[in-house]
């Protein structure tokens, strides 16, 4: 019997980037700002500019775009306001301008998948997801790495929207299962066709991680990510994405509440056979997911308060704020992002700082493969 690491993988960082991974001159500055750990993705404390930023964002940008009309990096910065407004139409009319001034640049390809996927989340229009799926494909063939490497994740959430849903499969096209939903396998499988060699090292869940922090809203993008951690023994991290999945409404109910079951099976299991440490106990299973549902809504209370501080800073200084300021600006309030709070197996440790995570708690040597 595999022993299972009881920890929660708080080790996973990833690029902070704007909402729908749109390309602005923001973006850079995001990713260096905002890296936040995959708790935080999936508990949705994860810095994200507010309307009030936009709305200032484009009144400057347009002033600066009377003086310098075919500069590409102001028209990108325009448009991601636009789109970030729910202005959709203006935003793709900008990007077509910028199309025009220098065609087929991987940005604007990029910022045109985005601006026309939106539109049609906004009004659930199969042309505007055919559209984004065209310019998405234009973009990857010019960057393998686009969208901070979550681009060919992009692209099959496109597909996903378009073929309707209740969806038969996961949005990668695979069966709902722990491996058989394996984003690593796909990205070898796409590595191979590609002529490229994968790093075994590489952190093949940052893609995906990457995708939930630009579409927080995704909840099958959350499923998927907790399959994956289910499989490779990150048993409390997946459960709390399992839990925001349901708590999203996915679809699946059945199938997310059967694998919640069987993570607590394990944990009984274990402790049946004595194999907890220490001073550790359970939790029932309605007690740990009462926990987690009241944790997910005091999340979306954080990012709720980071905006309204943003606002605040916005009007008192006339600046924009970066993530930096407005988390200091919070900070001097006493608010702060919340770390993990106690969930199915707890207490046995005195350490605030995270244990290592997955086969390595347990000693068992580190595994290459997870196909199955």
């Amino acid at each position: 019997m595999k022993r299972i690491a009881l920890s929660l993988a708080l080790v996973l960082l990833l690029p902070a980037v704007g909402s729908a991974c749109i390309w602005d001159s923001d973006t850079l500055l995001d990713e260096l700002q905002g890296r936040s750990s995959t708790f935080h993705v999936i508990s949705g404390q994860v810095p994200e500019h507010g309307r009030a930023y936009y709305e200032k964002r484009l009144e400057r940008s347009l002033d600066l775009l009377k003086r310098v009309p075919e500069s590409l990096e102001v028209l990108y910065d325009v448009a991601g306001a636009y789109m970030r407004l729910d202005e959709h139409d203006k935003a793709i009319e900008t990007l077509e301008k910028a199309n025009g001034i220098a065609p087929d640049r991987y940005k604007t390809l990029s910022n045109l998948g985005v601006a026309y996927f939106l539109k049609g989340e906004a009004g659930k229009r199969a042309g505007d997801y055919e559209t984004a799926l065209t310019y998405t494909k234009q973009a990857l063939t010019k960057r393998r790495d686009a969208h901070f490497g979550s681009g060919w994740l992009f692209e099959k959430l496109i597909a996903y929207r378009l073929a309707g849903s209740p969806a038969k499969t996961t949005f990668l096209g695979t069966e709902y299962g722990m491996w058989k939903a394996s984003v690593r396998n796909l990205a070898v499988k796409r590595a191979k066709a590609q002529g490229v060699e994968l790093d075994e090292d590489m952190d093949h869940l940052k893609p995906l991680v990457t995708l939930l922090r630009s579409h927080p809203d995704f909840a099958d993008g959350y499923l998927v990510l907790a399959l994956n951690l289910h499989g490779e023994w990150n048993l409390n991290l997946a459960l709390w994405a399992y839990v925001r999945a349901l708590e999203m409404n996915h679809p699946q109910k059945a199938f997310i509440e059967k694998q919640i079951q069987e993570i607590f099976d394990h944990w009984k299991e274990t402790f049946k056979l004595r194999q907890q440490k220490q001073g550790q106990r359970l939790m029932t299973q309605d007690a740990s997911l009462a926990v987690i549902k009241k944790e997910l809504a005091k999340g979306t209370l954080w990012l709720k308060r980071f905006q309204e501080m943003e606002a605040a800073l916005i009007a008192r200084t006339g600046d924009l704020p970066d993530f930096a300021a407005t988390l200091k600006a919070l900070e001097a309030k006493g608010i702060k992002r919340g770390d993990p709070a106690p969930a199915g197996i707890v207490g046995g440790s005195k350490r605030a700082a995270s244990p290592p995570v997955g086969a390595a708690a347990n000693g068992e040597p580190k595994r290459t493969t997870r196909g199955r």
